[in-house]
């Protein structure tokens, strides 16, 4: 049962058909839960390539009903989709979720203040989208304080980026803080330059 769903990518009875393995404390529960995993990620960013992303979506939330523990990347792949289709709310929603689950894990590693205590080099690419994208996506809601939050800790653990400085700039005009919007306006300039 297992192989035929499998091989049809009937991902829902190829699951079903492998907790069944579990309860006859089979080898293959293990070989088959990766074959699934890995086959439904592939057709996730196959879809997310191909500028499908709700199909994408699809494939990401299954992923993450198999896997509910620990998948950042995932849900940051699921607000990257929202906010390709141009729905910030659900972008945003999920761009939060990731952020907080990441500011909670800092927090367990490096405790309650890791911000001062933690090397920004050394936290992965990811971090620095889902703080980035949770700023946009704010920002595009009209949560501007939010928005300015999260550009904040995304400029912290990548202080050379110049899109960073471009969103903190466009919130500090909604703000009417013009002095900000005109240094962070130069900063993204001098590090554009840079690139």
């Amino acid at each position: 049962v297992y192989d035929d769903a499998f091989d049809v990518n009937d991902f829902e009875n190829a699951n079903n058909a492998n907790i069944e393995l579990i309860k006859l404390n089979s080898p293959y529960y293990e070989i088959n839960r990766y074959k699934i995993n890995k086959k439904v990620l592939a057709l996730g960013d196959e879809q997310y390539s191909n500028i499908a992303f709700e199909k994408a979506i699809d494939y990401y939330e299954f992923y993450l009903r198999l896997n509910p523990k620990n998948n950042n990347v995932i849900s940051l792949r699921i607000a990257n989709c929202y906010l390709q289709l141009g729905n910030t709310i659900e972008a945003e929603r999920m761009f939060t979720i990731t952020c907080e689950a990441l500011l909670s894990s800092y927090a367990d590693a490096h405790g309650a203040n890791f911000y001062y205590s933690m090397n920004p080099r050394f936290v992965d690419e990811y971090h620095f989208e889902a703080f980035l994208g949770q700023g946009i996506s704010s920002f595009l809601n009209g949560d501007y304080t939010k928005s300015q939050s999260a550009l904040n800790f995304a400029k912290f653990l990548r202080p050379k980026q110049p899109i960073v400085y471009q969103y903190l700039a466009q919130v500090n005009e909604k703000t009417g803080d013009i002095q900000m919007a005109t240094i962070n306006r130069e900063l993204q300039q001098e590090f554009t330059g840079e690139q």
